[in-house]
């Protein structure tokens, strides 16, 4: 803390990066450990890098926190692994219906939107289908849900 302010994403940045060459394996870990340890930066890091898997784009906030060695890696990725981008946008839309309000989901998609709208506009689709997967679905459990 410095002055009360964190800079911890500096860190969380590279290890976020770092799981996703993980590929599958890696997401499961990111959106796990995003679920076990919820902060007011794990969720926005989580959506945010699920958001660009999905969407195909490169992580470029993140790779401002990356060495040389790291971002290579990520560029392959994208590159050989076209199956990674649908597994990513499926997890997305799981984690946004597992933070536990709609309280929570605003600040966390808030946060990403503003992140992604310098200049990431396909990724902020994909948290937008997510975010309206949460909202906008309808069936019996949330019908249940809206007569509670």
């Amino acid at each position: 803390m410095h002055a009360g302010v964190t800079f911890n994403f500096k860190l969380k940045a590279p290890a976020a990066i770092c799981l996703i060459c993980w590929e599958e394996q890696g997401i499961n870990a990111l959106v796990e450990g995003a679920k076990r340890t919820p902060s007011s930066k794990n969720a926005p890091i989580t959506l945010q890098l699920l958001s660009v898997l999905a969407a195909g784009t490169l992580p470029r906030p993140f790779m401002t926190f990356a060495n040389a060695d790291l971002q290579n890696l990520v560029l392959q990725l994208f590159r050989d692994t076209p199956n990674v981008r649908n597994f990513a946008r499926q997890r997305l839309t799981e984690f946004m219906f597992s933070l536990p309000d709609d309280d929570e989901v605003s600040m966390a998609a808030g946060t990403v939107f503003q992140r992604l709208s310098f200049g990431d506009t396909r990724a902020a689709k994909d948290v937008f289908a997510a975010l309206a997967s949460r909202w906008l679905t309808f069936g019996k459990p949330r019908l249940q849900a809206i007569r509670n």
